[in-house]
């Protein structure tokens, strides 16, 4: 007696006889499988850029007079992000900027000329926000040994950093889904050429 027409049965077998005839073929294994598995390696360890860099914005309540802002900005190692409040909140949630900084006069005579707070967020790597504490808190120094040896500092840095809520985006994020398409682009073109065959 026959058997009776299986269609779950006749896709699985094409199936299975699709990957056996694309597993026989060296050039679509090296680039749908090979090739994204070891670009994805390569690029996900590699770090970038080797020169030090953090980039941070300034809030719009910011005093430009004070003599840390103006040596912060003329740092080659700090970048600093003009954009409007908006893209930079964007960019703080993104990790695309370490910090945002706010330098205000402090009214009270009796303690140090200007408070720095420092927004950041979770997105941003910790090392980085030492990091930058640490150029601050050098270029606080720096001020303090020229311009004022009699006070105790020209500015503090405040304790209380601020974090918002951010996602924290890696290199492998960016990599990950390009090589996805790659791959769904190589079986793509190598699917229509078995078909044909």
């Amino acid at each position: 007696m026959p058997q009776q027409y299986n269609q779950v049965k006749a896709m699985l077998a094409i199936t299975s006889a699709s990957f056996r005839s694309i597993f026989r073929s060296p050039s679509a294994v090296v680039f749908s499988f090979v090739f994204p598995l070891v670009f994805i390696l390569v690029f996900g360890f590699i770090s970038g850029n080797s020169r030090l860099s953090i980039r941070v914005a300034f809030d719009k309540a910011t005093d430009t007079t004070s003599p840390v802002y103006q040596a912060l900005v003329k740092q080659a190692s700090i970048v600093v992000m003009h954009e409007n409040e908006t893209g930079i909140t964007e960019a703080l949630e993104k990790g695309r900027i370490t910090a945002v900084i706010s330098i205000q006069k402090n009214p009270n005579p009796g303690t140090a000329p200007w408070t720095i707070s420092i927004k950041t967020s979770e997105a941003v790597n910790p090392q980085n926000i030492q990091v930058l504490e640490s150029f601050i808190n050098g270029i606080i120094r720096n001020i303090n040994a020229r311009l004022f040896p009699p006070s105790p500092t020209i500015a503090v840095i405040s304790q209380d950093i601020q974090k918002v809520k951010g996602r924290t985006y890696r290199t492998i994020d960016f990599i990950l889904p390009g090589q996805l398409g790659f791959s769904l682009l190589s079986a793509g073109v190598f699917g229509v050429a078995f078909l044909f065959f």
